[in-house]
């Protein structure tokens, strides 16, 4: 039965992606470099504002710091998690208004527990995501204004393996190989009457290894009660690039000419973040983030310059009553706050953005497997540069099973 609910999701998120994700832009601000870097997580993190790298719930699994690995003692030994978000964009800049909407699969994770103090994980998730159109009106002497057509889609997947271990009740460690690998396409179109129209389309490749490593200290201080502390570091890697580079021709889609190129290779930042959990009586537990990311080593191409964040995150889930049989008692509540100041660096100032998020657990069928459904609210930018609201609606399963354990029969 477990298997099948899984496929059928699995088939579920393929089909969704494959109909919504021809054509559909997100934020105009995945211009510049690989896209917008995401936040490393699960629907779950999401929720309750993206925290995570203290947390360690026993209930369910935590894709934020790889030492929670090891956090679930429920008693299934399996969890396959897995999550669909749908976004809304909404872009005002000047007297122009822009909306998009996009939706993907932003995580998928099969984690087993093959001993009581060793967490294993496989699992994908986007790393960048890239998704634009922008119609730039320009002025040439002698003629007058032209417009420039720009569009972007794409972006950069992570795929990874990970582990957590627990070298004595408190002390836990963790880390995750990952393999980035994806690609970005740019189209740029010039409308001049006078000229035959064509457009130039570059699609980057990019591809290369990965490691982060996560740490989490856990302190009892009364019955079910917890602090627990974590840090994480994701060194930053060197991503290989090759650039295919065509001229089309507008009315027909013929190539008139192509050709490869080897620009520099891209790299991405380094990533420190700690956080803190206080977990009580394994009904409430808040949490708080603070995320840096370096990128003083780091080159995402010469569109704009780069500049170092801070994310600093809060969030909450409440669960009413654990051991209760009621459906209500041991569903999850969830809420949270973010802040963050982004990379790019636009009319001599550093963008910034703030948002809140939310979300429901509700328990299936078996005991303590759910559907996660999740919401969030964010802004960005100015008036000078672009102001952007982005509404998000997302849905996840969170399925527990029994592996390889022989089942008793009279």
């Amino acid at each position: 039965m477990m298997k099948s609910v899984i496929l059928t999701f699995v088939l579920l998120l393929s089909t969704l992606a494959a109909v919504t994700g021809q054509d559909i832009y997100g934020s105009p601000y995945s211009y510049y470099g690989i896209g917008q870097l995401v936040t490393q997580g699960s629907g779950i993190n999401t929720a309750k504002g993206g925290t995570g790298i203290g947390s360690r719930p026993w209930y369910d699994l935590n894709t934020a710091n790889p030492a929670a690995y090891t956090s679930p003692i429920v008693p299934s030994n399996y969890i396959f998690l897995a999550d669909y978000a749908f976004s809304f964009h909404d872009f005002t800049f000047s007297d122009s208004h822009y909306n998009s909407v996009e939706s993907s699969i932003t995580n998928l994770t099969m984690w087993f527990k093959p001993m009581n103090n060793l967490g294993l994980v496989v699992g994908m998730s986007p790393y960048s995501k890239m998704g634009y159109n922008i119609n730039e009106v320009k002025n040439l002497a002698g003629y007058g204004n032209y417009d420039v057509l720009n569009k972007g889609t794409g972006g950069v997947n992570r795929y990874y393996v990970g582990a957590g271990y627990t070298i004595w009740k408190r002390l836990s460690f963790g880390f995750n190989a990952n393999y980035l690998f994806g690609s970005l396409q740019r189209e740029t179109k010039v409308q001049l009457d006078e000229l035959d129209e064509t457009y130039a389309r570059d699609r980057l490749s990019l591809a290369n290894f990965a490691f982060d490593f996560g740490m989490q200290y856990q302190q009892k201080f009364g019955k079910n009660s917890y602090i627990n502390a974590g840090g994480i570091w994701k060194k930053g890697t060197q991503l290989k690039t090759v650039q295919t580079n065509q001229l089309i021709n507008a009315e027909t889609s013929s190539l008139l000419i192509g050709w490869d190129s080897y620009p520099d290779d891209y790299v991405t930042p380094d990533e420190y973040g700690v956080g803190l959990e206080v977990s009580l009586f394994d009904k409430v537990a808040v949490s708080g983030d603070f995320l840096y990311k370096d990128y003083s080593k780091a080159f995402l191409g010469n569109e704009v310059t780069m500049l170092d964040t801070r994310r600093f995150s809060g969030g909450v889930d409440w669960m009413p009553n654990p051991a209760s049989q009621s459906y209500f008692g041991r569903a999850v509540v969830r809420a949270g706050f973010f802040y963050e100041t982004k990379p790019w660096k636009l009319t001599e100032q550093q963008l910034a953005g703030y948002g809140v998020t939310g979300g429901l657990s509700l328990p299936l069928s078996n005991y303590m497997s759910r559907i996660n459904l999740g919401f969030g609210w964010e802004q960005m930018g100015t008036s000078a540069t672009g102001r952007e609201s982005v509404y998000t609606v997302s849905v996840g399963l969170s399925l527990h099973d029994k592996w390889f354990q022989k089942r008793a029969y009279d």
